[in-house]
């Protein structure tokens, strides 16, 4: 595909396109190009509009979010996902329902989906092995965080994720795909995540003072994910305002009035 698609654009396209899709039993890569519009609209299009007002929403979607939308709208089965050096897309590698390799490419902030390829025929499917989010997550749970990249090795029957370890050290994990067990770590050389993951992830009580600075009061309704805080608040007019937080910065990202 020659030009990155808009989300608009492609849940336009996407409506002409449905019944072709159903037809061709439901390939990975589209139900993954209607899953991620469907989710754009409902979803990630709130961080642009609600919290554009006075600056777009910069960050870097997070991996096992990508993973987790895929999976659970498609019910195909993500592999590899990899983020680009330049932070700008995911790289998807995968197999539909039916055993059927798909790749794509996904913008990592906006989620424009483009470069949708699948292959022919039926592939082996790899043996029983644990989702990449359910993976992320417990080595979340042992103090690794930030993954740019998670790719299944199916010969050794491992996946090698890379992220950030408690000191925001790069590092490679080697996991047990059937089980999750780690295996070994060991340091990694290159690290594409965004430079601000490198820094330490605060409470939202370690950023309160710096937003009373810039005239912020009242904060409620605090919200934690994964990289960001949503929070209730009054601006310096005593308007109600809805904050979205940087947890590594404490930049405030985009602002909703109600």
């Amino acid at each position: 595909m020659k030009k990155i698609l808009a989300a608009s654009g492609m849940a336009f396209m996407l409506l002409g396109a449905a019944p072709a899709a159903q037809a061709q039993n439901n390939l990975f890569g589209d139900i993954l190009a209607q899953a991620i519009a469907a989710h754009l609209e409902a979803r990630w299009s709130d961080d642009d509009r609600n919290y554009g007002h006075h600056e777009r929403v910069t960050q870097v979607r997070s991996l096992p979010r990508m993973v987790q939308l895929v999976e659970n709208r498609s019910g195909g089965r993500v592999t590899d996902i990899v983020l680009s050096p330049n932070n700008r897309f995911y790289k998807l590698e995968g197999f539909d329902r039916q055993g059927r390799p798909v790749s794509a490419k996904v913008d990592a902030r906006t989620g424009a989906l483009y470069d949708i390829s699948r292959g022919r025929g039926h592939v082996h499917r790899p043996g029983r092995f644990t989702p990449i989010d359910h993976i992320v997550r417990d080595l979340t749970r042992h103090g690794y965080r930030n993954f740019d990249r998670v790719v299944y090795q199916e010969r050794q029957g491992t996946y090698l994720a890379r992220g950030l370890d408690r000191r925001g050290r790069p590092v490679n994990v080697k996991v047990a795909a059937r089980n999750g067990h780690i295996l070994a770590v060991k340091p990694a050389r290159n690290y594409n995540g965004p430079a601000y993951a490198k820094g330490e992830r605060r409470q939202f009580k370690h950023w309160r003072s710096g937003l009373q600075k810039q005239h912020y009061s009242r904060f409620t309704q605090i919200k934690s994910h994964e990289d960001y805080y949503d929070v209730r608040a009054r601006d310096r007019q005593g308007r109600n305002v809805q904050l979205k937080v940087c947890a590594y910065t404490g930049k405030v990202l985009g602002t909703q009035y109600y």
